[in-house]
């Protein structure tokens, strides 16, 4: 349902006293209070942000594209195109493959903690991969329908970061240490996470019309990380070898 602007003065005293009695309730004029300090007003397809004490105007388009923000290649940002693939929700994509190109972006004040992944949805820059998986399941539907199927949902979602952590630092391996890294990521992976998901999970997951779709030549899915794009990636998020026994460390000491 499409929402119309409104013409509204913030700063007047009367204006205010409405947002304080109204609280989070829409007028029947279409005016939303999303947030303390801060007015939402809709006309088809845009939000007009407004504050209580400037008259200035910001709009973002509801309706427009999620962007997101990562180098070129898997790595954390990959869960999230694969949900949003899920949900059958288009994105664009703003790649960097360099360490300025990086650091530019942080210097443009979107990254709460300074890293990536970064997502533009809904006039916001969500940050931290969970938070943005929590954020897009809720939106589109797909974090369950009562706290009981949430929490099954995040145990599944919890069991295959530790796998896939393993995987992601893999290529960072010392190369004396790459075998003996693998041999131990075969030994979780088979006893540990596929036994769980190959009893819960009765259809194949390419079995989706979405995630068949994206699994297709020419998508919007990135290919496994080869000698170059692993370099690419040290050079912009100045990784260092051995950090897969890092982090295993860490793993190790969670069992």
């Amino acid at each position: 349902m499409y929402l119309y602007l409104i013409t509204l003065i913030l700063n007047s005293p009367d204006a205010l006293k409405k947002l304080q009695k109204h609280g989070s309730n829409h007028f029947p004029e279409g005016l939303w209070i999303l947030r303390s300090g801060k007015a939402f007003v809709a006309k088809p397809g845009n939000i007009c942000v407004c504050s209580q004490h400037i008259e200035k105007k910001e709009y973002f388009s509801m309706t427009e594209k999620p962007v997101l923000h990562y180098f070129n290649g898997r790595g954390r940002m990959e869960s999230i195109r694969w949900l949003l693939a899920a949900a059958g929700v288009e994105f664009e994509e703003k790649l960097f493959e360099t360490r300025e190109e990086f650091e530019k972006l942080i210097q443009g004040g979107t990254l709460m903690y300074e890293q990536v992944p970064m997502v533009e949805i809904d006039g916001m820059n969500l940050v931290q991969t969970r938070a943005i998986l929590r954020y897009v399941a809720a939106k589109y539907g797909l974090y369950g329908r009562n706290p009981e199927e949430q929490a099954w949902i995040d145990m599944y979602v919890e069991g295959l970061r530790d796998l896939s952590d393993m995987i992601m630092y893999f290529p960072l391996s010392l190369p004396e240490e790459k075998e003996m890294n693998l041999e131990y990521i075969l030994e979780r992976a088979k006893t540990r996470f596929f036994p769980v998901y190959e009893k819960d999970f009765k259809v194949r997951i390419s079995q989706i019309p979405t995630i068949n779709r994206f699994l297709q030549p020419g998508s919007q899915r990135k290919p496994p990380l080869d000698e170059q794009s692993i370099g690419t990636a040290k050079d912009i998020f100045k990784f260092e070898r051995g950090m897969f026994l890092k982090n295993m460390s860490t793993i190790v000491a969670e069992y």
